[in-house]
């Protein structure tokens, strides 16, 4: 129980304070309304006794005689006394049912807003972190934590422990009333119940955290196996190892479904044994007012107990419910709440998100300059990245070479801002690299070598991140046709709207380098950096290529990252990158011989 309670306090500690005020108010309402419950069960014990007293012949005494007076039901026949109380009853009971389910709704409406809200500002929070933090949470783990794992944190917790307090509160006020009136009568019920819900924890206990937090690692399991196979079909295909992954993947989705199923069956268990101990325990209390009673205190008592059994047994029902909710949400918590306490503190300013399209960068140039830059990746302590003094002019087409492991991407990335360097400055026209890519959004633009297709149109894929009616399409017409893709795109059946598939399966290596190509420069960047971004192009594509990046000299920054000399040889400037640190800066030809296996790569190409 101590677990539970704090997992609610942490899902309660992650909202806003006027969220929570109005989640508190919720709680007070949805409690109160077990009044009526309550008053309910008074009227129906009330039409037991004067059911009795009418049919006996006898007169109504106590507490039943004083409402019959209070009331005026004293005036009027039996019989009507009897249709008055029972329609006072139903419409009680029945009126709090409807309430109830009216309020209840609205108050998982009211947390579905509130997990969509932490949702979103967690994922907005996410993507601000370091680029080093992001990498080490595998995508499926983040994707799953971040959109089911909040849903089970507020809805799953919060939502269930709404219950779990207000139907507490409503046989805490029951058994209270039942003490005054009766407390044998209470003390017995409670006892019972008691035995009741122990054996019920005793069944559950942790075993629903356990089999959850099963389930959800094999689902993210099952997500990274087939994220693996479909990244890998090729190779896959080749080695003939399909079967290999599918058993993988039916062995460990055998196991979760099986723990899923008792998942399920828990809480149908709890409604079985509840409803069982309900008539177990109304035949031990009848039984007991027999012997102990005369005939009329035990049908009257019995009458009572039952029409408060018949509301608290659903509560207690409801409560055990909740409770193996919660504790079924409690298996994916732990690594939802560490990651959004991870998230959520990292920074507190909301990012800023530009009123409307505008690729007009007035004075901005790509000027670049690297002072006493040195940066170690967290995962390789060994490699360490140094750059003392540099500085890149604007206009310039400069290319960064250099052996595999040298630092290359490293170095664009912290060109980028996408990392911070751990000692030193990198500034972009006198700003960091974070605070230009605010203030002058496109501005910089970056072409990877595996470039990202997503199963979406010619048109969405060039403009990347913005919206259907700030595109111009005359732009991107015209750098589809800047980077050769006009012929290919004539070709398809609906232009720009013609989807290129999921990863761009209808398309080839190069058409896809060349479309990230015509997306860094739709938004007219005044500095782009591309990694690798021609190794799957031919000849005379990358050549076409080539001279389009070279006409862009003297208006834009462009920094090449290469292995194929071809690329660069009619680059400004060549730097060569040896073990994180340059060993040569200069002309191509200037290079060639001051490092002896650069010039011997470009002999074997011929150059």
């Amino acid at each position: 129980m101590k677990k539970i309670l704090i997992y609610i306090i942490r899902s309660f500690g992650i909202l806003k304070k006027r969220d929570k005020q109005k989640l508190l108010i919720f709680i007070l309402f949805q409690s109160l309304l077990s009044i009526l419950d309550l008053i309910g069960i008074a009227v129906v014990g009330i039409l037991g006794l004067v059911a009795i007293n009418g049919y006996s012949g006898n007169a109504n005494s106590g507490l039943s005689a004083r409402i019959l007076d209070l009331t005026n039901l004293d005036q009027i026949s039996f019989f009507a006394r009897i249709i008055i109380l029972c329609i006072a009853a139903s419409t009680i009971l029945l009126g709090r049912t409807i309430i109830t389910i009216y309020v209840t709704k609205k108050g998982l409406f009211f947390l579905a807003r509130i997990t969509s809200e932490i949702a979103v500002q967690s994922f907005s929070r996410f993507l601000k972190l370091p680029f080093p933090d992001i990498q080490k949470i595998p995508t499926q783990e983040a994707i799953f934590l971040l959109t089911t794992g909040v849903n089970k944190l507020i809805l799953g917790i919060l939502g269930s422990s709404i219950i779990l307090i207000t139907d507490g509160f409503l046989i805490f006020l029951i058994l209270s009333s039942l003490l005054i009136i009766d407390y044998q009568l209470a003390l017995s019920a409670l006892f019972l119940f008691s035995i009741v819900m122990y054996i019920l924890r005793k069944f559950s206990g942790n075993k629903t955290t356990f089999l959850s937090s099963a389930v959800a690692s094999a689902e993210i399991g099952i997500n990274s196996l087939m994220k693996e196979v479909l990244e890998n079909y090729r190779e896959i295909t080749v080695k003939n190892t399909s079967q290999r992954y599918v058993n993988r993947v039916g062995k460990i989705s055998k196991m979760a479904m099986a723990k899923d199923a008792e998942v399920a069956f828990l809480p149908l268990s709890s409604k079985y044994v509840i409803e069982s101990s309900l008539v177990l325990v109304s035949f031990i209390i009848g039984g007991f007012q027999f012997v102990l009673n005369d005939a009329k205190t035990a049908i009257g008592t019995l009458a009572l107990f039952m029409a408060a059994g018949a509301r608290v047994m659903p509560a207690v029902l409801r409560i055990q419910q909740s409770l193996l909710s919660i504790q079924s949400s409690a298996g994916t918590s732990d690594k939802t709440w560490s990651l959004l306490n991870e998230v959520l503190n990292y920074s507190n300013t909301e990012e800023e998100y530009p009123e409307a399209l505008n690729f007009n960068y007035g004075e901005f140039c790509g000027e670049i300059e690297i002072s006493d830059v040195e940066y170690s990746h967290r995962s390789n302590s060994k490699f360490r990245l140094r750059i003392g003094r540099l500085t890149i002019k604007p206009g310039n087409l400069v290319a960064i070479v250099g052996s595999s492991g040298a630092g290359k991407s490293t170095l664009a990335d912290l060109i980028l801002g996408v990392i911070e360097p751990d000692t030193g400055e990198i500034l972009i026209y006198g700003r960091k690299p974070s605070e230009i890519v605010k203030k002058y959004p496109g501005s910089v633009a970056y072409v990877p070598q595996k470039v990202f297709i997503s199963d979406a149109s010619v048109r969405e894929n060039v403009t990347l991140g913005y919206e259907r009616g700030e595109v111009v399409d005359q732009q991107v017409l015209q750098v589809l046709k800047d980077v050769h893709l006009g012929d290919w795109l004539e070709s398809l059946d609906n232009h720009l709207d013609s989807h290129v598939g999921e990863s761009g399966y209808s398309m080839s290596g190069g058409q896809q380098q060349r479309l990230g190509i015509a997306r860094a420069l739709y938004s007219k960047p005044r500095l782009i950096l591309m990694d690798e971004a021609t190794s799957a192009l031919d000849g005379d594509t990358e050549r076409y290529i080539s001279e389009t990046m070279s006409g862009l000299k003297g208006d834009v920054t462009v920094i090449m990252i290469a292995h194929r000399l071809s690329t660069v040889r009619n680059a400004d400037r060549v730097i060569y990158l040896n073990d994180g640190e340059i060993v040569a800066d200069g002309t191509f030809e200037t290079v060639r011989k001051s490092v002896p296996d650069f010039d011997r790569q470009a002999q074997l190409m011929g150059l």
